[in-house]
């Protein structure tokens, strides 16, 4: 019995294969032929380049943005874990009458600038929006139904106080947006909606 260890197929396979080595070394080597000069070759219509080392990295959008919003957070008043506790002890919460939902955070330039947040078990009627806000400002608060109308606004100028705007709405649910002007410094906020009686 004869062993064929490591041997190939030649024939039609190894012709075909040094034929199309052959074309792509013609592709590759930039030989081209003008209309009308018999196939002579000349020079490629168009340089290449080839990388020098002196190429300057993509920088990575992800970590620039969180090092952007992690200086903004270094010029909070307080930090960022502390927040919802002076949210709870500035504006009315759980237990307090006639409360739904409250929450709290910061916004900058670099984390942002604007958040719009949406209560849509909230049914009809009338409702108090109370707002704080240190740093920053003003603030810029609009009160909203889930259509977009707007039902009330104010301007808090991020003094530490609470103000309140009083509102009714005609359908079910309330978006409250907030936004902070981005040159300003960062602005830290509590939100508390409470349903009038």
């Amino acid at each position: 019995m004869d062993e064929q260890i490591g041997t190939t197929r030649s024939g039609p396979v190894r012709a075909t294969g040094i034929a199309l080595a052959a074309a792509v070394l013609a592709i590759v080597s930039g030989c081209t032929a003008e209309p009308g000069d018999g196939g002579s070759a000349a020079p490629p219509t168009s340089a290449t380049s080839s990388p020098t080392g002196d190429a300057v990295p993509t920088p990575d959008p992800t970590a620039t943005a969180e090092a952007l919003a992690a200086e903004d957070a270094a010029r909070l008043p307080m930090a960022p874990d502390d927040i919802k506790d002076w949210a709870v002890s500035t504006v009315p919460t759980t237990g307090s009458e006639g409360y739904l939902t409250g929450y709290s955070g910061w916004l900058s330039e670099h984390s942002s600038p604007r958040t719009t947040s949406t209560f849509g078990p909230a049914p009809a009627g009338r409702y108090t929006v109370s707002v704080a806000c240190v740093n920053g400002g003003p603030l810029t608060v609009s009160v909203q139904q889930l259509d977009e109308a707007e039902v009330g606004a104010l301007q808090h100028p991020c003094d530490g106080s609470v103000q309140s705007v009083g509102v009714e709405t005609g359908t079910d649910g309330i978006v409250t947006v907030l936004e902070n002007p981005v040159t300003s410094e960062p602005a830290v906020y509590a939100v508390s909606i409470a349903r009038l009686p």
